[in-house]
């Protein structure tokens, strides 16, 4: 079984089930009486999708094995991971609730489930999950990861980027989310091209994690290296799949490039105008409530003066994302753009009565008291040895041509047996569970 789900990363088809089953039966034995339970078969055509790239397949298979493992782990970290990447983002933040309400004693993907509550701004959420780790798994990668994603959203970039390089994990055990962490935090600082090195090696740890490809698209753009941002595009979909969020990607690098550059010249370009609406229109066929497809066509609505498609898209937009600030921000500039002045004061009031849930109920107070007291306590017992300095020591010397040697062989290191074992029993939930100091060891991640 090890050597088939190797076998699949190098592309081949369903055909090596069959070949399993014969290998197995001729030695008494069957596939189901391995494994035990009739589960087997939706999940190995799961990995089978989600490992050629077609995600929404391998998402529906993943949904009927989670109809019958309901309370297990692993199958609802997976569930949560392919949502994500097929822009399925409220359905990931449910299961990755799920997955805590479980398996509450692991720290595995919990720096991840933060990150994407603070991107819907469900920061009370975020907040009680950071408290978790803190007090469970306060040597833990995921919970310096953790706070680095919490200082990035309260704008503390340098605190943020220190508590980065100790989520990056020792050198023999290197934790992906520290490393992507920092990236973004040199990306969207004044020196980007910092970013360049962390992105690469997150890039080698996990070549399927959509936010790399994002994030390095957005370092290039910065950079004004165009080509560099069309091809790491373009290979974000051939990485992945062809999804919400590659699509948007995709758009993203075209109205930067295309349309903004061509306005700069007052000309315009009604092919590139066309493709990125294009591209956006499939992603939200394919995710109809994705947030950054959201922002984006409005932004393409507004640069091409488009007002009333803006208004009338964010109006039915809003009827799901009733409370969340940056769309009524957005929403409120419509307003004002078009003249109507009352429904401009009307959303200049709503934006100030969802401010008191992001600033003053949990106004990071806690927050930053975690920051200061984990940061004292955790320089005292652990010292140097979290710092991680020897696994950025030659992270300059790293060729940016790396995002090119990534093949579609290297692809997803599969577990060992013992993963499947655990797909058939819940989690427990026991405190006696070892606190690792680095638990993304999960392969179910694509």
């Amino acid at each position: 079984l090890y050597t088939l789900v190797r076998v699949l990363n190098f592309g081949m088809s369903d055909e090596v089930k069959n070949k399993i089953e014969t290998w197995t039966s001729r030695n008494g034995l069957k596939l189901r009486e391995l494994l035990g339970e009739s589960w087997f078969d939706d999940w190995f055509d799961a990995q089978i999708e989600v490992t050629s790239r077609n995600l929404l397949n391998g998402l529906i298979s993943l949904k009927k094995v989670g109809e019958i493992l309901k309370e297990n782990a692993v199958i609802l970290r997976q569930l949560a991971a392919v949502s994500k990447l097929c822009g399925f983002i409220i359905e990931a933040a449910d299961y990755y609730q799920k997955c805590f309400r479980f398996d509450p004693y692991n720290p595995e993907d919990l720096d991840g489930y933060i990150a994407l509550l603070l991107s819907l701004h469900r920061t009370k959420d975020a907040e009680a999950i950071l408290w978790h780790l803190i007090t469970h798994f306060k040597f833990s990668v995921q919970t310096y990861t953790a706070l680095a994603y919490f200082c990035r959203y309260s704008f503390q970039t340098e605190e943020g980027f220190s508590y980065a390089k100790k989520g990056q994990g020792p050198a023999n055990m290197p934790h992906f989310e520290g490393y992507l962490i920092a990236g973004i935090l040199l990306a969207e600082g004044p020196k980007p091209k910092e970013a360049i090195p962390y992105l690469h090696k997150a890039l080698c740890l996990n070549p399927r994690r959509f936010e790399v490809y994002e994030t390095m698209t957005s370092v290039f753009l910065k950079l004004n290296r165009y080509e560099d941002a069309k091809e790491t595009a373009t290979d974000c979909i051939y990485r992945i799949g062809s999804t919400a969020a590659t699509s948007t990607l995709h758009a993203k690098v075209i109205i930067h490039i295309e349309i903004i550059g061509n306005n700069r010249n007052h000309s315009s370009d009604r092919k590139s105008y066309r493709e990125a609406t294009c591209s956006l229109e499939s992603a939200l066929k394919m995710s109809p409530y994705y947030l950054p497809a959201i922002y984006t066509l409005v932004d393409l609505y507004i640069t091409k003066s488009e007002y009333e498609r803006a208004e009338a898209y964010l109006t039915s937009v809003l009827s799901v994302y009733k409370t969340h600030p940056e769309l009524l921000k957005v929403m409120r500039e419509v307003k004002w753009m078009m003249g109507k002045l009352d429904d401009y004061d009307q959303f200049m009031a709503l934006v100030e009565d969802v401010r008191p849930s992001l600033n003053e109920a949990t106004s990071f107070n806690a927050v930053q008291n975690a920051l200061r007291s984990v940061s004292s306590s955790l320089e005292m017992e652990v010292g140097s040895l979290t710092e991680g300095d020897e696994n950025n020591e030659n992270l300059e010397n790293l060729n940016e041509d790396a995002i090119q040697t990534v093949t579609p062989e290297t692809v997803g290191m599969w577990p060992e047996l013992r993963y499947l074992s655990l797909m058939n029993a819940p989690a427990r939930n026991t405190r006696n569970r070892r606190q690792s100091v680095n638990s993304n060891r999960s392969p179910y991640n694509p």
